[in-house]
Order: C-alpha cells, then sequence, then structure tokens
C-alpha cells in the first residue's frame, strides 16, 4: 500500500491558509487595538461629562443665590432703589411687530 499521491497543487492550498491565517490574526489584532482606543475615548468622554455636570450644578446654585428676594433686597437697597408704589406701575398691551398707534381695527 502507498501513500496517496500528492501534487503540487497542497503547496498552494497551504500558502493560502497561512496568508489568510495571517491577515485573520493582523484584522483582530487590528481591532482589539481600536476597541481600546474607544474604551480610552469613552473613558475620557465619561470624565469630562462629569465634570461639566459639576460644574453646571455649582452655576445652578450660584445663580440661584444670586437672584434670590433676600439677596435682590439687599443690593436694591444699597443702591437706592425701593418697590414701586401704586400709581407708578403701567401694564402695556402686546402688539403685532409693525403695528402703528394710528391704526386700529
Amino acid at each position: 500500500m502507498s501513500a496517496p499521491r500528492r501534487g503540487p497543487g497542497w503547496i498552494w492550498w497551504a500558502s493560502i491558509l497561512a496568508v489568510l491565517a495571517l491577515v485573520l490574526g493582523m484584522a483582530q489584532a487590528w481591532s482589539n487595538i481600536e476597541r481600546m482606543d474607544l474604551a480610552y475615548e469613552l473613558g475620557r468622554q465619561q470624565a469630562m461629562l462629569e465634570q461639566k455636570q459639576a460644574l453646571a450644578d455649582k452655576l445652578e446654585v450660584e445663580r440661584d443665590s444670586l437672584v434670590s428676594a433676600h439677596r435682590l433686597r439687599v443690593r436694591a437697597d444699597a443702591m437706592g432703589l425701593e418697590p414701586a408704589g401704586s400709581g407708578r406701575i403701567r401694564i402695556m398691551e402686546a402688539r403685532p411687530v409693525g403695528a402703528s398707534e394710528g391704526q386700529g381695527s
């Protein structure tokens, strides 16, 4: 009994399989590198988001402090302002833009 005869075709198939294995290995390495880059970028973006949210919270507290009724009253007293009297307040009616006083319907 003799071994099956192999022609030169098996060398080509082995070469193709070796190249395919090399390409697949490089593709896997590249995808792992991209995954790590994305994970790093995600961590950086999350840290930036948390920092901006903390700043927004601090600014909201500061704004609430600055527009509080007590603080506005103290500032108005320091500038010599006082509440308007009963005859000093006017209520204006809203008119469409472009309407003049002479036109009426």
